[in-house]
């Protein structure tokens, strides 16, 4: 977080009229590097940074996200060469969350719902009576 800037100038006129570096910071409590900054700096406007450049390029990953929705987060991963957190993270940043197309998710839920169980029974004899006897028949 930036420091105001009326802080800012504050702590400049106390070194300029004679006051300590190390003395300002401890009575505006502000960092010594701080204020070596802003003595370095002719401005004493706080500088706007843009969003730095990282590995991943968000435009070609949304693009990505519109030509291929069915790919699961480990294969973008694999295809822009990042982590699959990074690919988490900007994709939550960009707001997208749900990426499957609804036909494709309706047909994900038609395909688990028609699968059935079998319930399995236990017989007679079974390895798993054996084991709880210890194999042998007590009756």
């Amino acid at each position: 977080m930036s420091h105001r800037i009326d802080l800012r100038i504050r702590v400049i006129s106390y070194i300029e009229n004679g006051g300590g570096i190390l003395s300002a910071a401890r009575i505006y409590k502000v960092g010594r590097s701080t204020i070596y900054r802003w003595l370095d700096r002719g401005d004493l406007k706080p500088i706007k940074l843009a969003r730095r450049q990282r590995k991943l390029d968000w435009k070609l990953l949304e693009q990505d996200v519109k030509d291929n929705p069915d790919l699961r987060l480990c294969d973008r991963a694999q295809k822009f060469g990042v982590n699959i957190s990074s690919i988490g993270y900007a994709l939550r940043q960009m707001k997208i969350t749900e990426i499957i197309p609804t036909a494709l998710a309706q047909v994900r839920v038609i395909a688990v719902a028609t699968v059935v169980r079998t319930p399995v029974t236990v017989g007679r004899g079974s390895s798993r009576e054996q084991g709880r006897q210890g194999g042998k028949d007590f009756g």
